[in-house]
């Protein structure tokens, strides 16, 4: 399957949400994706992005979809944060080291504006929430796809709702 999911975690899609399952237990929902930048689309340049579902230590609501410039200078050098981008990626939002209960997949837009869906930090992550492969869930690089598309169109606030984000994760 590739990310977050399994041997015991599932995502279920149901009527009107999204849910990660751990066995018989709900451990997040949500209904829609939305992806956040305060970067602009700029040709030749590198992304990295970032898709989070649960924090351990805080309410959020789950599937934003962040992506920052790893090009410019305010991007932050490798500081022991754990991942070449990702890692860094989650301390620079979260001001901290990624920790077991988090849930996240990363992912990566390429110089020539291709999505690069893998991660060995976060998606291949050893955790109950993760199956080990570096690849993202099929189902979320369609809607991960989408919304980047939208955002190199210069879109600001691009949201996935859940009608097409269960069509986009349904067509693995």
């Amino acid at each position: 399957m590739g990310g977050i999911a399994s041997s015991s975690m599932k995502l279920h899609v149901m009527k009107q949400n999204f849910e990660l399952v751990d066995k018989e237990k709900v451990i997040t929902r949500w209904s829609y994706y939305e992806l956040k930048s305060n970067d602009k689309y700029l040709a030749r340049s590198r992304y990295g992005g970032i898709v989070v579902y649960k924090l351990y230590d805080r309410n959020i609501t789950p599937a934003h979809v962040y992506i920052i410039n790893t090009s410019n200078e305010t991007f932050p050098k490798a500081d022991g944060t754990g991942g070449r981008i990702h890692g860094r990626l989650f301390y620079y939002l979260y001001k901290r080291n990624m920790q077991n209960g988090d849930i996240a997949e990363g992912f990566e837009v390429t110089t020539d504006g291709e999505v690069k869906p893998d991660s060995a930090f976060l998606n291949a992550a050893d955790t109950p929430f993760h199956d080990n492969s570096r690849e993202m869930n099929k189902g979320t690089q369609n809607i991960i796809k989408r919304m980047v598309e939208r955002w190199k169109q210069g879109e600001e606030n691009v949201k996935v709702e859940f009608k097409e984000a269960a069509k986009l994760l349904r067509n693995q």
